[in-house]
């Protein structure tokens, strides 16, 4: 296991610089990681039987996502570190200057920003963002598990920053269906209505292919934050071939972003999408939400008015 030298000092850097305004102590960090804060504290002292100044390799990850950088930095001596987390604020700085240029998200569906866990997802959502380190992002669980109100609860944390620099933040849903007509599917509808407010001349012109392409290219030219939510109406369902597109226009669109993106784009879904299988190498992150633990359990149920002994809120969150 690699060492990181005077981890003490470089997670206090991190905590005072406010990078995530969400961790600022041990405590935190812990909180975020499901962890004790005595467990962070054996990373930083160590134990009579390990040495300290190592963070484990399960959770380095995660740690670094929290903070906008890469794993490898925390090895660096803390004079070379120190650098590095500089940059990262000072990037941080210009973008929530730069405001973006377009924006709609009122599309997306209404939920409570107060979420229950979900910090290791925001930070992959973070990490994913602002190091342009995936070109999608699909995030999947079957329905009602919080998949909207996660991305929601992430879109309000980076609008603090203006987006991190993105020239162009659309969202769309396709959980409404209310705005379909004879003339249109659900996917169609979309594409076109993209392709108008991206800007291209002829919206209704062309092929499925040609108008897919087309958007792909308007949405490429900057940095964009698109957000599709509640694909599963488009997906076939569960067999044989379970999760393929069946909208070509969006399909080709999708996998056009998949392979090559300036900015991100973010997918709620039920099923995983087997169209964008082969690009999940380094180029699109699976977030697969887990059920909640006891502990969180216990907090949504408390947070949804239900009232009971310990006892009873442990046996219900089972």
């Amino acid at each position: 296991m690699q060492t990181h030298p005077q981890l003490a000092k470089k997670l206090n850097l991190l905590y005072g610089a406010l990078i995530n305004p969400d961790i600022t102590s041990h405590v935190q960090l812990a909180r975020c990681l499901g962890v004790t804060k005595q467990g962070v504290s054996k990373w930083i002292n160590g134990t009579e039987t390990s040495p300290g100044n190592r963070i484990p390799v399960t959770q380095l990850q995660k740690v670094a996502d929290f903070f906008y950088l890469e794993p490898i930095i925390f090895t660096f001596s803390y004079e070379d570190f120190e650098p590095v987390v500089l940059d990262v604020i000072e990037r941080l700085a210009v973008d929530k200057v730069s405001k973006s240029e377009k924006l709609s998200l009122s599309l997306l569906p209404v939920t409570d920003l107060d979420i229950v866990g979900r910090q290791e997802e925001l930070g992959v959502l973070n990490s994913a963002w602002e190091r342009v380190k995936f070109n999608m992002v699909q995030v999947v669980v079957f329905g009602g598990m919080g998949k909207s109100s996660l991305v929601n609860k992430w879109l309000s944390s980076v609008s603090d920053g203006n987006f991190q620099g993105a020239k162009s933040v659309y969202a769309w849903s396709f959980s409404w269906q209310g705005f379909e007509s004879e003339e249109h599917s659900p996917g169609d509808f979309f594409i076109e209505h993209a392709l108008e407010w991206f800007g291209d001349d002829s919206p209704d012109d062309g092929t499925p292919f040609s108008k897919a392409t087309r958007l792909a290219n308007l949405i490429r030219a900057s940095k964009t934050l698109l957000i599709l939510d509640g694909l599963e109406p488009l997906l076939t369902a569960p067999k044989s071939n379970s999760g393929e597109i069946q909208n070509p226009a969006v399909a080709a669109l999708i996998k056009e972003l998949a392979a090559d993106n300036n900015g991100l784009c973010v997918i709620t879904t039920r099923l995983r999408i087997a169209d964008i299988a082969s690009f999940e190498d380094s180029r699109v992150k699976t977030i697969e939400l887990k059920n909640f633990d006891i502990a969180e359990s216990r907090t949504l149920l408390k947070k949804m008015g239900v009232y009971g002994t310990k006892k009873e809120f442990d046996y219900a969150a089972l």
